[in-house]
């Protein structure tokens, strides 16, 4: 967090190694160009994902560096080569590193608890007002999920989201590297404006609710939890009932069915928990069911045989 942008970093790692005969690590020397950058997807979807509040430097990181630590003039680990931009493929002093702090909480996550928890607060924000260029300068809670931390701690639609921990927030992906950074059970510390007014909010993440949802098996294939208000925001779901597939077979996944669906109707009758998707689908042994999915927020229908248990 107290990274200095002109200060010295050094890169090692092992780039094109199973090229070389004598594969050694190797260092590259350059200098911090950039701190919190947000990285969206290329228009051409050949990049998946966002890379939030990464560290760009100038050091030299071709592939076979990444995974290899980024250090400082000192010696200090500051963060983990993880991606370039470049139209060649090889460096052009466009690389990227996981800031440390983040990488120290993941590996804290899967050491304690064998996965990486998620922080959720209960928000969905929009961009508030912007300067002159167009460029967004804050960020608005645009709703608030029932029975979530944002809502116990007083947040309500509208209200505008300034600082996380002394850290500005200027845009929804500010708020999402935000989050990213945050562990469950761990306050935060939110300076928010309502009207004209600024305040101090401590907001204590959990757990994903899809994650500690009590979950029910369907079949021997399918592993479900009810959609609840929760769950609805957390997923951004279109449907305010259903059941949320966690967890499926290869099986299930080979009739049409994947992780993230919500089943909303079998055979023309509306699903509204977990437990009556579960008995609909086993009286239905021995013969076809027609299931009425939301995905991505799109519907669409799976007909499958379901086998005599």
């Amino acid at each position: 967090n107290d990274l200095v942008i002109g200060e010295w970093a050094i890169a090692i790692g092992n780039p094109f190694g199973f090229l070389l005969s004598n594969a050694e690590p190797t260092v590259t020397a350059g200098v911090i160009s950039g701190v919190g950058r947000n990285i969206i997807p290329d228009a051409s979807g050949q990049e998946r994902g966002f890379y939030l509040d990464m560290i760009q430097t100038d050091a030299s990181i071709n592939p076979g560096n990444s995974g290899g630590p980024l250090l400082n003039a000192l010696g200090d680990v500051i963060g983990v080569n993880s991606s370039i931009i470049s139209g060649s493929g090889g460096s052009v002093g466009l690389g990227f590193a996981i800031p440390i702090d983040r990488a120290r909480r993941v590996a804290a996550d899967l050491l304690e608890h064998g996965e990486v928890r998620r922080a959720w607060v209960g928000v969905t924000l929009e961009t508030g007002d912007t300067d002159r260029f167009g460029r967004s300068r804050d960020v608005r809670i645009a709703t608030v999920a029932p029975g979530s931390p944002a809502e116990r701690a007083g947040l309500r639609p509208g209200d505008r989201i300034i600082r996380v921990n002394g850290r500005r927030v200027a845009t929804p992906l500010d708020w999402e590297a935000r989050l990213l950074d945050s562990s469950v059970g761990q306050p935060l510390q939110l300076v928010t404006r309502r009207g004209e007014r600024e305040q101090q909010v401590t907001i204590t993440p959990t757990a994903l609710p899809s994650l500690t949802a009590e979950r029910v098996r369907a079949l021997s294939d399918l592993q479900l939890v009810t959609v609840t208000p929760a769950i609805r925001a957390e997923r951004n779901l279109a449907s305010e009932r259903g059941a949320l597939i966690v967890e499926l077979s290869d099986v299930a996944r080979s009739v049409g069915l994947a992780q993230g669906d919500v089943i909303v109707q079998i055979n023309r009758v509306p699903v509204g928990t977990a437990e009556e998707a579960a008995d609909l689908l086993r009286r239905l042994a021995g013969g076809v069911a027609r299931v009425i999915i939301e995905r991505r927020g799109q519907y669409g229908s799976v007909s499958f045989t379901i086998g005599q248990e």
